[in-house]
C-alpha cells in the first residue's frame, strides 16, 4: 500500500547512505522505486473505478470525490518521500496524468449536475444536496490547505541546496463557484425577459413583460422553497446571492421601461401598480425593500431572521425614474391643456345656459381632464 511504498523508499535510501553508489545504480534504483510506488498506488485503476462508479450511479458523487481526494493525498505522500530521499519526483508526476484526467471528468460532471439541479426545482433537490455536501467538504479541505500554506516554510538541503518539501495544493474554492452558478441561474432567467422586451412598440408588450416577471417571481419562490434549503443556513445564499441578483435584474428592467420613448402613461401606471405586488412578494420571502431611494443617515431598517439582522434591498431606482417620468409628462400635458384652454376662452365668448347665465366650457373641460388624470394616477 502507500505507507509501505513510502517506508521502502526511506529504507532504501538509509541502506545506501555512505556506500558511494554510482550514478547509474542510483538512477536505476530511483526508477524502480518510482515504478513500485505507482504500482502500490494503482492510480489508473483507482481513478477509473471512481469515475465508472459515478457514471453508473449519480448517488456516488461524494464517494467519487472522496476517492479522488484520497488518491491525491496518497500520491502527495509518495512525491514528498521521493523528493526528500532522491531529490526528484517528476517520474511519478508523469505517471499521474490519469488522475488529472479523472479530476477533469469529475468536475465537468459535477458542475453540470449543479447547474441542472439549481434550475430543476423540487425534482432535483436530492442531487443538489449531494453537490452541496461535496462543496462543503471541499471547503473544509481548502481551509486545511490554507492553514498549511500560511505555515509553509521551505526545507533546504544544505548539501545540494534542494527544496525537500512541497507547497500545499491550491484551494479549489468551489463554494465561490457554486454561488456564482446560483447568481448566473437567476440572471439567465431574467435575461430571457429582458431579451423579449421590445421597447413597448406594441400595446400588449407591457402586459407580456409584467406577466413574465410574475412567472419569474413564482420561480423565485420555488427556489426559496426547494433550492435554498439544500445549502447550509450559515451561507445565507438567498439573502446574499439570489435575492440581490434578482432584485438588480428587476431594477434594470424598470429603468429600461422608464427610459423607453414608447412607454405610454398607461404603461407607466400599470408598471407602478405591479411594483407594489413585487414589494409584497419579496416581503413574503422574508426580505424587505427600502421605501424610497433617498439616502438615510440614520439606522438602516433590517429584517430579523434567526436572530441575525439583514439590511433591506435598495429601492428600485428605475421605479423612481418611472414615477418622475410620469409626473413630468403629466406636468407637460397639463401645461399644454391649460394654454390651449386659455386661448379658447379668450377667442370664444361665454355661452348662456338655459337660465340665461353665462358659463365657460373651457373651464369645465379643464376640470374634467384633471379628474380623468387623477383617476388614472
Amino acid at each position: 500500500d502507500t505507507r509501505a511504498a513510502v517506508r521502502e523508499i526511506d529504507d532504501m535510501v538509509a541502506s545506501r547512505a555512505g556506500q558511494g553508489a554510482n550514478a547509474s545504480t542510483s538512477e536505476t534504483t530511483e526508477a524502480r522505486l518510482t515504478r513500485e510506488a505507482r504500482q502500490a498506488l494503482r492510480p489508473i485503476e483507482r481513478a477509473r473505478e471512481a469515475i465508472e462508479a459515478l457514471e453508473k450511479d449519480e448517488r456516488a458523487l461524494f464517494a467519487t470525490w472522496d476517492a479522488l481526494v484520497g488518491l491525491d493525498l496518497d500520491s502527495r505522500a509518495i512525491r514528498v518521500a521521493l523528493l526528500r530521499r532522491t531529490g526528484q519526483h517528476e517520474r511519478l508526476d508523469r505517471g499521474f496524468d490519469c488522475v488529472d484526467d479523472a479530476w477533469r471528468t469529475f468536475e465537468q460532471m459535477f458542475w453540470n449536475t449543479v447547474r441542472q439541479s439549481i434550475l430543476g426545482g423540487q425534482s432535483s433537490v436530492a442531487a443538489l444536496v449531494r453537490c452541496v455536501r461535496v462543496v462543503a467538504e471541499q471547503e473544509v479541505l481548502d481551509a486545511e490547505y490554507e492553514r498549511d500554506a500560511a505555515d509553509f516554510v521551505e526545507e533546504i538541503d544544505e548539501t545540494t541546496n534542494r527544496v525537500l518539501n512541497l507547497r500545499p495544493p491550491e484551494p479549489k474554492r468551489w463554494k465561490t463557484r457554486v454561488l456564482e452558478e446560483m447568481a448566473t441561474a437567476v440572471e439567465v432567467r431574467l435575461s430571457l425577459i429582458t431579451e423579449g422586451f421590445s421597447g413597448l412598440d406594441d400595446k400588449e408588450s407591457i402586459e407580456n413583460v409584467l406577466a413574465a416577471l410574475d412567472e419569474s417571481l413564482v420561480s423565485l419562490a420555488e427556489m426559496y422553497d426547494y433550492t435554498i434549503p439544500a445549502f447550509p443556513p450559515e451561507w445565507r445564499v438567498f439573502e446574499t446571492v439570489v435575492a440581490p441578483t434578482y432584485h438588480a435584474g428587476v431594477c434594470e428592467l424598470l429603468t429600461r421601461l422608464s427610459t423607453s420613448p414608447n412607454t405610454s402613461n398607461g404603461d407607466m401606471v400599470t408598471t407602478v401598480t405591479w411594483s407594489f405586488h413585487y414589494f409584497t412578494a419579496i416581503e413574503s420571502l422574508g426580505l424587505e425593500i427600502e421605501t424610497s431611494d433617498e439616502i438615510d443617515s440614520g439606522d438602516d431598517v433590517s429584517v430579523e431572521e434567526g436572530g441575525v439582522a439583514w439590511p433591506p434591498l435598495p429601492y428600485p431606482s428605475g421605479l423612481s425614474t418611472l414615477i418622475d417620468a410620469y409626473c413630468e409628462r403629466l406636468r407637460s400635458t397639463l401645461a399644454g391643456w391649460t394654454e390651449n384652454l386659455s386661448r379658447a376662452a379668450i377667442s370664444k365668448p361665454p355661452k348662456p345656459d338655459g337660465d340665461g347665465k353665462l358659463w365657460t366650457p373651457t373651464d369645465v373641460e379643464f376640470f374634467r381632464l384633471m379628474t380623468d388624470q387623477m383617476r388614472i394616477a
